[in-house]
C-alpha cells in the first residue's frame, strides 16, 4: 500500500500567482472613445474573489480559508479509504480535518504547532502494511560469521537490516540497553545468544 502526498498550501500559491498574472490589463481612455468602452471598464470579478479549495470555494481574503488555518495535504493512495481508514487517520496526533475526495484520495489539514512531516510519517505508518521479513533466515546469516565461543546481539531494523555486535557477555551487556531504546523508538527486533539459539 502506497501514499503519495502534495502540499495543497503549495498548489493554492500557485494558483494565486498564476490568476493575478493572467487579469486582463485595464487602458484609460481619453476622450470620445471614453462612453463608447465604459461598459468594458467594468470589473470581470464582482464582490469577494474566491479560491476553491478541497474544502469549499472560499474568499481569497478570508482569514478562515483553509491554508491559513492549517497545513493542508493531498493524498493519493493505491488503496481504497473505508471507515477503518478513515478513523485511523482522525486518531494521529496533529491532524484537525479530514476530507475524503473520492475512494483513493483524501484531504487533511494539519495543526500550525504541529511538524507536518512527523505527522505524514505518523499516517504512513498506522495505514501501510510493511513487508514481512523472514527474520529467522536473516539472524541465521548473521550469526554464521561469529566465531561459537563469542557472545553477539543481533538487532534487527524494519528494512530488514542486520546489525551485529559481538564480544563479552559483559561488553554487550553495556551495549543492550542503547539499542532496545533504538528498537522501542523506529521497531525491528532484538536477538542475543542464550537466549536464541538459531
Amino acid at each position: 500500500m502506497k501514499i503519495e502526498w502534495t502540499s495543497w498550501n503549495a498548489i493554492e500559491d500557485e494558483l494565486m500567482i498564476k490568476k493575478e498574472n493572467s487579469l486582463p490589463e485595464t487602458k484609460d481612455f481619453q476622450g470620445e472613445d471614453q462612453p463608447e468602452f465604459q461598459e468594458l471598464l467594468i470589473p470581470i470579478f464582482s464582490g469577494e474573489e474566491k479560491i476553491h479549495t478541497p474544502f469549499g470555494a472560499i474568499d481569497k481574503q478570508n482569514y478562515f480559508k483553509p491554508s491559513t488555518l492549517w497545513d493542508c495535504w493531498i493524498a493519493r493512495t493505491d488503496f481504497k479509504i473505508t471507515h477503518s481508514v478513515v478513523k485511523k487517520i482522525l486518531n494521529t496526533d496533529g491532524v484537525a480535518v479530514l476530507k475524503v475526495l473520492d475512494r483513493y484520495t483524501f484531504c487533511i489539514g494539519i495543526g500550525k504547532l504541529f511538524k507536518s512531516s512527523l505527522v505524514l510519517s505518523a499516517i504512513d505508518k498506522a495505514l501501510c502494511i510493511q513487508k514481512e521479513i523472514n527474520v529467522s533466515e536473516i539472524l541465521k546469516q548473521a550469526v554464521a560469521k561469529i566465531p561459537p565461543e563469542e557472545y553477539w546481539l543481533v538487532y534487527i531494523n524494519k528494512d530488514s537490516v542486520p546489525y551485529v555486535i559481538q564480544g563479552t557477555e559483559e561488553h554487550i551487556n553495556k551495549l543492550k540497553s542503547s539499542i532496545q531504546l533504538v528498537c522501542d523508538k523506529v521497531g525491528g527486533y532484538i536477538f542475543e545468544k542464550g537466549t536464541y539459539e538459531v
